[in-house]
């Protein structure tokens, strides 16, 4: 009987201290509760801050060189000028340049005058007009020329009519003539009456054969040397008329496309070797360096002058492949700098990288 009192007892005390221990609990529970606030639970956007450092870059910088070799003539800036694109920024001496460089200008000159005179369509139009004109004047006065010197052609029944009557009161002056010269036969060749009458006859005899001539002429035809050179004058002065017709032509329905671009590329061949005797900034910026000073020569390709587009500045982050999914295009950032630790500047995300740098085992994301 008393070995089974003690295990009861025994259990009895285990019993009692866990039931104290679960009311003690419960009261501590019940006093932790009573001294905690609640709230009513409210949606929310969760900040998440990633840090990274990079490299500050500006918007565009470039190198600046001469074409040729040279001497230089000027340099019109000096580092930190602020210049815009197409500013000139340093000449060479023009005796210093190559031959073909100087004759450049003449050639520009030529050049932009002949695409001036394409394009000029008033005055051309004027004088192709003048041309016209002056050319149909040589056709007709050809054609006239050829008309009137075929057969049948070349005077008409009342002038040939007129050249036999003086023909006859010709012929009858030149016997008259020769009668009143044969009174005087008998005299010495001094005599002055014997003279007078030698000359009456020699006029009369002239003017006979002058009307004789005419008239032959008129009732004559070309020979084949004279009409081969009427048909050759005639054919040159139709050619002629066609050629200022279509030199009009051409003129009304404007320059030819190929002529004006090839006046343009004369043009643009000339400009661009005369821009070799200078540079010019090739973007807005500032000067940041300078190499060159009046009286140094210069190589083609070497560097003289360096611009950079200060206007906007780049910060180059890298960022881990943990972190890359969190950042967006769009994103506000804050950056500060090594040496100047206590501003802050705000900027925005414009690129996120699509592919990493794997570096010693770490991916990374520009």
């Amino acid at each position: 009987m008393k070995r089974w009192i003690v295990p009861i007892l025994i259990v009895v005390i285990i019993v009692g201290t866990v039931f104290g221990i679960g009311v003690y609990r419960r009261g501590q529970s019940r006093t932790l509760i009573a001294d905690l606030e609640t709230v009513e639970a409210q949606r929310g956007s969760l900040i998440a801050m990633i840090g990274a450092s990079g490299s500050v870059r500006a918007n565009q910088t470039g190198q600046v060189a001469f074409q040729t070799t040279g001497i230089i003539e000027s340099v019109l800036i000096q580092i930190g000028d602020k210049v815009r694109k197409g500013d000139m920024l340093a000449k060479l001496e023009q005796e210093s340049l190559s031959t073909q460089l100087i004759l450049a200008k003449a050639d520009l000159i030529l050049a932009e005058k002949a695409l001036e005179e394409l394009l000029d369509t008033e005055a051309e139009k004027a004088r192709a007009e003048l041309a016209l004109a002056q050319a149909q004047d040589v056709l007709e006065d050809a054609e006239y020329k050829w008309y009137v010197q075929q057969e049948g052609n070349r005077a008409s029944g009342e002038t040939i009519a007129a050249a036999e009557a003086n023909l006859v009161l010709a012929q009858k002056q030149v016997d008259d003539a020769q009668d009143e010269y044969s009174k005087y036969s008998g005299r010495s060749e001094d005599d002055p009456a014997r003279a007078f009458a030698r000359s009456n006859l020699a006029a009369a005899r002239q003017k006979r054969d002058s009307i004789l001539r005419n008239l032959n002429w008129y009732l004559g035809y070309p020979s084949e040397i004279e009409q081969a050179i009427l048909e050759a004058e005639l054919e040159v002065a139709r050619a002629n008329l066609r050629e200022a017709e279509s030199a009009l032509q051409k003129i009304e329905n404007g320059p030819d496309p190929d002529d004006v671009t090839a006046a343009e590329a004369r043009i643009a061949a000339a400009k661009t070797n005369l821009a070799l005797s200078s540079i010019e900034a090739p973007f807005s910026g500032t000067v940041t360096a300078v190499e060159i000073k009046p009286g140094d020569s210069v190589s083609p390709g070497q560097p003289v002058l360096q611009l950079a587009d200060l206007s906007s500045l780049f910060v180059d982050v890298d960022t881990s492949e943990v972190d890359v999914n969190k950042v967006k295009v769009g994103q506000e950032v804050r950056i500060t700098f090594d040496a100047d630790l206590e501003r802050e500047y705000k900027g925005e995300i414009i690129e996120v990288g699509l592919i990493g740098s794997n570096v010693q085992g770490v991916v990374n994301f520009k």
